[in-house]
């Protein structure tokens, strides 16, 4: 409504103000009318009645799902029914996953060294939010193990990437385990230390 519809209406636009229900005081209403709705919650009321033009909770008709609907609408995207809320945001655009991630990565594997790369990952970690840490450490812990390998297994090169990650981590006052990446306690092989912190002073 309008300044200038207002104006020399007052009385009458005070008078509609008042008169006029939310859902809030028109719920206080039905709570007087209706005795079982005094066994619902307000947010609950949406379940089984409907607030109609006129400022008042109308009863819905039987068999309908409002809720359920609802949530069906939201992880529908473009027809397809998603299995998650996280699923249909990400296909709505919504939310962003770990590509750009992924393609810094590949690209960084190209052109720099492990430990440049397990660098990059923890400035990732620690300044992005990736969606998913542990499917990127996955994807790129062989190259970020590399420089293990002279040394070791690739098994044993990965964790001693993870150990010296979690190194890196901590110094940010973080840990893997911040992301969903367990460190292995131990690592099996008697170099590791001496590995590991000559690396550092790299």
């Amino acid at each position: 409504m309008l300044m200038q519809d207002i104006e020399g209406n007052e009385e009458s636009a005070l008078k509609r103000a008042t008169v006029k229900e939310t859902t809030l005081t028109a719920w206080f209403k039905l709570n007087c009318k209706t005795p079982e709705v005094r066994t619902y919650l307000y947010h609950d009321i949406p379940q089984y009645f409907v607030f109609d033009h006129n400022g008042i909770w109308k009863r819905r008709l039987r068999g309908e799902n409002v809720i359920g609907r609802i949530f069906d609408d939201l992880k529908t995207v473009d027809g397809y029914v998603c299995l998650t809320f996280i699923d249909a945001a990400k296909r709505r655009g919504l939310l962003h996953d770990d590509t750009e991630y992924q393609k810094c990565m590949t690209e960084a594997n190209i052109f720099q060294v492990p430990q440049q790369l397990r660098t990059l990952f923890c400035v990732i970690l620690l300044y992005r939010n990736p969606t998913n840490p542990v499917d990127l450490w996955n994807l790129f812990k062989t190259h970020m193990a590399e420089g293990f390998m002279i040394y070791a297994d690739v098994k044993t090169s990965e964790a001693m990437a993870l150990r010296a990650i979690e190194g890196k981590l901590k110094g940010q006052g973080r840990s893997c385990n911040d992301f969903g990446i367990s460190v292995p306690s131990s690592i099996p092989y008697s170099f590791q230390s001496k590995t590991i912190n000559k690396e550092e002073e790299l």
